[in-house]
C-alpha cells in the first residue's frame, strides 16, 4: 500500500494463492480476500489451470481444474465473490461474508453525481438469487 501510494498508483495484488480444493485453502483465500476488500485493493489468482510452467510443472492443485479436468468447485467458489465495480461517491466500507454470501458496501457521497452510478458485480455463483437493500444515513 505505501509502494503505491508513493507511486501515486492503484494497489493490485497479483499471484497470490497457489492453494489446493480443501477447507484450510478455502479459508486461507477468504481471509486474503477479505483483507484486500478492507483495503480496496484488485487481485489476480496465481493460476486458472497449468500451461507447463516450470514454476508449477509437477503441482497440479494450484489450478481450477483437477488432472482429470474436473472443476476445484470449493476453490473457484471462494474465489467468486460479490464486488462493487464503481462506486457514485468515497467509499467507507467493502465487505462480502462467504459463508453467507452476504456483500455489504457503504460510501457518502458530498452532493448529487449526475451520470456516476453505483456497480455490484454479482457472478454466476450467486446470480440465481440475490435482494438489494439501500439505506441512507
Amino acid at each position: 500500500m505505501a509502494d503505491a501510494k508513493d507511486l501515486k498508483s492503484a494497489p493490485f495484488m497479483t499471484e497470490f494463492g497457489a492453494e489446493g480444493d480443501n477447507r484450510s485453502a478455502t479459508e486461507s483465500l477468504d481471509w486474503i480476500l477479505k483483507e484486500a476488500d478492507n483495503s480496496f485493493v484488485s487481485w489476480a489468482y496465481w493460476q486458472f489451470k497449468p500451461f507447463h510452467d516450470i514454476t508449477t510443472a509437477s503441482n497440479d492443485i494450484e489450478g481450477f481444474y483437477f488432472k482429470d479436468g474436473s472443476l476445484q468447485s470449493d476453490k473457484v467458489d471462494a474465489l467468486s465473490r460479490v464486488y462493487a465495480q464503481a462506486i457514485a461517491g468515497t467509499p467507507k466500507k467493502m465487505h462480502y461474508e462467504h459463508k453467507t454470501k452476504v456483500f455489504q458496501l457503504e460510501y457518502t457521497t458530498t452532493k448529487a453525481l449526475t451520470g456516476q452510478s453505483t456497480e455490484i458485480f454479482v457472478g454466476p455463483y450467486h446470480s440465481s438469487s440475490f435482494k438489494v437493500e439501500a439505506k441512507p444515513e
